[in-house]
């Protein structure tokens, strides 16, 4: 079983992250960029539909030739790809697993997906709330350090903790 997870960027229209650890470097350059439609293979059905998506026989898809073109090569024999959704339903990317030969999923492989794409939500959404506190924390920096008014905290027992450079000039203390 060889496994991966693409991302989709901000507008949902393309894969903008693969990782792929257990394929070849080619599949995640091919992938990365690639437009999501519903025409092009596994992964854009899955993330179209918002379901998961089962081919378990890819020489014989007749409903996605460019897939089995580029998934042939690769050893790539079956594939079944379930969408990844954040915690208020937009789709963020999709979890896939290969198999080398015609098979299908079972039980195990619903629940390795479930846990996978859950798992791989919660981290994703974590990692965007991080970057946005961190652009937060930047802009209440500059406005506090660069902002024209004298701004300081104190302590409860009203120690000043901190001040910014116009207190500071207003004290004499610069």
């Amino acid at each position: 079983l060889l496994v991966a997870i693409h991302l989709l960027d901000e507008s949902g229209t393309h894969f903008q992250k693969t990782v792929a650890p257990s394929l070849p470097t080619e599949y995640g350059q091919a992938v990365d960029g690639m437009t999501v439609s519903s025409a092009t293979g596994c992964c854009c059905a899955a993330v179209a539909s918002r379901r998961r998506v089962v081919v378990s026989d890819i020489p014989n898809c007749k409903e996605w030739p460019a897939f089995a073109s580029f998934a042939l090569p690769l050893g790539l024999r079956a594939a079944w790809s379930t969408p990844i959704f954040s915690s208020s339903g937009k789709v963020l990317g999709t979890f896939v697993s290969y198999c080398l030969g015609v098979c299908e999923p079972d039980s195990l492989d619903e629940s390795l997906s479930e846990i996978v794409t859950r798992t791989a939500a919660v981290v994703i959404e974590r990692k965007e709330l991080d970057e946005k506190l961190r652009e937060s924390e930047g802009r209440f920096h500059t406005l506090f350090e660069l902002g024209p008014v004298a701004v300081y905290y104190c302590d409860a027992s009203g120690v000043i903790q901190n001040f910014n450079r116009r207190a500071a000039e207003l004290w004499g203390r610069v």
